[in-house]
């Protein structure tokens, strides 16, 4: 090969190499913006920071711009992340739509779109609550239909981790701030990480226990996965710990029995030797002890109330009632029972039907049921279908692929699903493990 030849290999090379470092300063970036305006008291107005996530996602290729729609899970409290998954989503198309391809999980989100828009007729709408309510699962289904094999699973795991850790560092460090670097002191009394911050860390981000659990166990579960792939690196275990760390501290039971749920699945889905097994169920001992011994020696309370969550009478923290009132809502009426009463604003709703307030579904079956009736709950079932058929590949896909599905539609369980745009992005993350061969990582 000549000098010359050489020198235009070497060329691309460097010039590869650049285009792939543009997106992790430009992640880097945003992240740093959205920390100094939570942080600092220099206050970005969240048009600056959504105009940065958007220049951000022009230069990006497939897997990084589907990244950028993941992360949005953990930076939904940081902007109007709607407006830009719906950018987002315009930017793939323009750049990448002619590799994509008809998958059948469009026609669920059409049929759910058109009833969602017939309830038009019955009560007050709005095209604009319409079109926010149905962003995330429109990027969704973008995804389904883009070049499968050109989405790098592992980058966009390791985005969502760290922007999850990123957002959730930001509230811990806002609640030193406020109470002093005294972790006794922050969870005195009956506070919980994510209950009540926004009393505790005025005019910052926040979150709800249950949400930072959601958010954990998501990022948890990609982050085993690729302990099995073969690009697999160090600092995905410190994550892991440090994920885990915070998951304990919202003293969520949710999150202690779905991380156990993503354990189990892990360790059941590992096809190797027993002592690879061995080696592998002990890296996850050491993380979970090392975590908890961390917090035993900063908040030895949080363990002592954790435990004693489990031992209360009500373990539903109230839940119970709330699934009682909704199963009366749904069987009171035909019309109920089938076709719901719509998503937009269906908590108003409940409100003019019963005359009282109640508090929204803490159980995303029953959320659907309550907006879409059974029609609805047949239809999401049916895209739920269409997103496992159209994610097939040539490869075998084993357990392994199914995790993040099987805990987000166990997680949902206890808590929203379709009114919860943070949740309904977990379907894409769902979507792109399905596609993803570890042999070939």
């Amino acid at each position: 090969m000549s000098d010359t030849n050489l020198n235009v290999l070497k060329n691309r090379k460097v010039n590869t190499l650049s285009l792939r470092a543009l997106f992790p300063l430009g992640m880097a970036a945003l992240l740093f913006a959205i920390f100094i305006s939570n942080v600092t008291g220099i206050k970005l107005p969240a048009i600056v920071i959504l105009a940065l996530a958007c220049a951000i996602a022009v230069i990006c290729d497939r897997s990084e711009l589907i990244a950028m729609v993941v992360a949005c899970i953990p930076l939904a409290a940081a902007f109007q992340y709607k407006y830009f998954i719906l950018a987002a989503m315009a930017i793939y198309i323009v750049k990448f739509g002619r590799d994509m391809k008809y998958k059948h999980g469009f026609l669920p989100l059409l049929f759910l779109m058109a009833l969602e828009l017939s309830h038009g007729v019955f009560y007050d709408f709005a095209l604009y609550e319409f079109l926010r309510n149905f962003a995330e699962l429109m990027v969704c289904t973008l995804i389904l239909m883009c070049e499968h094999k050109k989405i790098n699973y592992p980058l966009i795991v390791r985005t969502l981790a760290i922007s999850s850790i990123v957002m959730l560092s930001i509230v811990l460090i806002n609640l030193f701030q406020t109470n002093g670097v005294n972790f006794q002191g922050i969870f005195a009394g009956t506070y919980r990480f994510g209950v009540e911050d926004s009393a505790k860390t005025p005019n910052t981000i926040n979150y709800n226990p249950n949400a930072i659990g959601f958010m954990a166990n998501i990022s948890i579960a990609g982050l085993l996965q690729l302990s099995l792939a073969k690009k697999k690196h160090v600092i995905d275990y410190p994550m892991i710990a440090v994920l885990l760390f915070f998951g304990l501290l919202t003293l969520s039971r949710t999150f202690l029995i779905v991380f156990a749920l993503v354990v189990i699945l892990f360790i059941c889905s590992i096809s190797a030797t027993p002592l690879k097994k061995v080696k592998i169920t002990t890296i996850i001992v050491l993380l979970v002890v090392s975590s908890v011994f961390i917090l035993l020696k900063t908040v030895p309370i949080v363990i002592e109330r954790l435990i004693s969550r489990f031992m209360v009478e009500d373990i539903s923290n109230g839940r119970n009632d709330l699934f009682a009132f909704y199963n009366d809502h749904i069987f009171s009426s035909l019309q109920y029972l089938l076709y719901g009463v719509g998503i937009q604003n269906y908590g108003d709703k409940m409100l003019d039907i019963h005359g009282s307030y109640i508090n929204v579904c803490h159980n995303g079956t029953q959320e659907i049921l309550v907006c879409w009736g059974l029609i609805g709950l047949a239809l999401f079932t049916w895209y739920i279908v269409e997103m496992i058929l159209g994610t097939k590949k040539d490869f075998k896909r084993g357990l392994i692929n199914f995790i993040p599905l099987i805990i987000t539609l166990v997680d949902v369980q206890s808590g929203q699903l379709i009114s919860n745009g943070a949740i309904v992005l977990r379907l894409a993350v769902c979507s792109v493990s399905l596609l993803w061969n570890p042999k070939e990582t």
